[in-house]
């Protein structure tokens, strides 16, 4: 989002720094999410080419 508009509506101040909030939550989430599939992706030994599919994670 760009800079905040001074409005004089409170509400309307609220609803945009919530929106503002929200898209850093989602960035951090999107982070961590990735660092925690890289995390497991190192520890968990390689899937063998044989083994069951009903046993990979969804």
């Amino acid at each position: 989002m760009s800079e905040p508009s001074q409005s004089n509506d409170p509400r309307a101040n609220l609803i945009e720094e919530l929106l503002t909030r929200q898209d850093e939550v989602i960035r951090r989430l999107d982070e961590l999410d990735t660092q925690l599939i890289r995390t497991i992706e190192s520890i968990r030994p390689p899937q063998d080419a044989d083994a069951e599919p009903t046993k990979k994670a969804a």
